[in-house]
């Protein structure tokens, strides 16, 4: 059973590459592997198989499988899931598993899931304020019981006025499911 899901996820990374895979060719495939020296399998297609360990199994992927997908398919669904942590180290669902690794959902209830909740909700706050008032700039500062103290400075409406505009703006942007994306410039 364990071969066959990894034969479905590599079918399943391969449609989203754009590849029509048929059933002869996913069978050729599977058929088709070989270790390599770093603990991979390599499919006949070039696409590598990577072992990763959850909490509760081992389990093969496509190279380039997000963590979001691995949970996907995997026991998540009591969780409030926001982050993962491979190899020790705190990431986003986005995260693409590139090498044998060990994976774990992190939990918004966690210590690591509430910094992730909070530095969210931060830079959504931010992007926000800039978007309604864009000569006001926010400052973050200490951190206080879960939440952050913010200073404020620029051209902005007196402070109840811009915490009720922000509040209401902040809402419904996290309502409407916006994420904030990472992106290197």
């Amino acid at each position: 059973a364990r071969h066959s899901s990894s034969v479905s996820r590599m079918v399943s990374s391969m449609e989203k590459a754009g590849a029509q895979p048929t059933a002869a060719r996913t069978f050729a495939m599977s058929a088709r592997t070989s270790g390599t020296s770093d603990g991979r399998m390599r499919a006949g297609s070039g696409l590598a198989l990577i072992p990763v360990e959850l909490p509760s199994s081992t389990t093969e992927v496509v190279e380039g499988t997000t963590v979001d997908e691995l949970f996907d398919a995997g026991p998540t669904e009591a969780l409030d899931v926001v982050a993962a942590c491979v190899n020790s180290r705190v990431v986003p669902l986005d995260f693409a598993i590139e090498c044998p690794s060990r994976v774990e959902p992190v939990d918004s209830a966690s210590k690591e899931g509430e910094e992730v909740v909070r530095r969210t909700a931060t830079l959504l706050l931010h992007g926000v304020a800039r978007k309604l008032f864009p000569k006001a700039r926010l400052h973050v500062g200490q951190s206080l019981r879960g939440g952050y103290h913010y200073g404020v400075s620029g051209e902005h409406p007196p402070l109840g006025e811009l915490a009720a505009s922000l509040d209401e703006a902040f809402h419904r942007e996290a309502d409407a499911g916006r994420q904030v994306v990472r992106q290197e410039v």
